[in-house]
């Protein structure tokens, strides 16, 4: 490519306004600071700091082939650390942290799905931390149904919710279980019954028609 080689590159500058040519050699002068500045701040242990100078780096400079690969590297270096702490902290109920840390990854890139699904994951686990406080609130009560659905919605968001597994294998909600399990077979057989003397009750009058004809 001409437009890339030194010639062509000379060729282009010379182009240039002096205006136009000052301008753009003080982009290129903030971009070598920015990416410098991004460099010492990964040294000093501030990621998130260091990735938005790079990236301004990028932007003042586009066309850099090195800063690019430098800006794209460390987000994604930066961005798989802080959500792999944050699933930690998450597993381990320290959901404040764990929402910090994915908001900071969020500030780095915004659009990553594993920073958007562990946001979800925290509400979710809030929500579920809600309803298992209702849940003990329900069973002190002795409301062992309205405490069950509980369980069962936590449950059904998250079918390996640790305490909601826990609660679900308390003798009364395993003896509740059993209950209405036995009411709903009961419900059937009433229903089939019903059914079969309602065709037996049919059939004779029927029957009873038939004979008076």
């Amino acid at each position: 490519d001409r437009t890339r080689s030194p010639r062509g590159m000379r060729t282009r500058l010379a182009a240039l306004s002096p205006i136009a040519l000052g301008v753009l050699l003080l982009a290129g002068c903030a971009a070598q600071l920015e990416h410098g500045k991004g460099m010492d701040l990964l040294a000093q242990g501030k990621p998130a700091e260091a990735v938005e100078s790079l990236r301004r780096a990028n932007t003042l400079e586009p066309d850099n082939v090195r800063y690019r690969i430098d800006y794209l590297n460390q987000r994604s270096t930066v961005v798989q650390n802080l959500v792999t702490a944050a699933d930690e902290e998450r597993s381990d109920g320290k959901l404040d942290a764990a929402i910090q840390r994915y908001r900071e990854a969020a500030r780095v890139d915004p659009a990553n799905p594993r920073v958007k699904s562990g946001l979800q994951a925290v509400e979710a686990e809030r929500r579920s931390g809600t309803q298992l406080q209702a849940v003990d609130r329900l069973v002190q009560a002795n409301q062992t149904e309205p405490a069950l659905e509980q369980v069962r919605r936590v449950l059904k968001e998250n079918p390996q919710h640790p305490r909601a597994l826990a609660h679900r294998r308390r003798p009364r909600f395993q003896r509740k279980a059993v209950d209405r399990r036995f009411l709903g077979r009961l419900d059937r057989i009433a229903d089939g019954a019903q059914h079969r003397l309602q065709i037996v009750l049919g059939g004779g009058r029927s029957g009873s028609r038939g004979l008076l004809l």
